[in-house]
């Protein structure tokens, strides 16, 4: 099994509740995975110089911003009615 996927998409066991689609578990690993790699693409460009470097910069920000958004929805407690 691969240590940095889940594993619905590793290649693990699916249980029949992983043959639906992608479950809220899964859903934060991959908003987890995706905030670790806009932050390293964040810290990383953070040192490079010139005006590529600054446009991935920002939008690597970015990404850091719309996935801990993900990240925090995925935890919000639902109402009920």
């Amino acid at each position: 099994m691969h240590p940095f996927l889940p594993p619905s998409v590793a290649g693990g066991p699916l249980s029949p509740d992983r043959r639906r689609g992608v479950n809220n578990r899964d859903q934060r690993e991959w908003a987890k995975a995706g905030m670790a790699a806009s932050m390293g693409m964040l810290v990383f460009t953070g040192f490079l110089e010139g005006d590529a470097a600054r446009k991935w910069h920002i939008a690597s920000g970015v990404a850091l911003i719309g996935f801990s958004w993900w990240h925090h929805s995925l935890y919000q407690r639902r109402e009920s009615s």
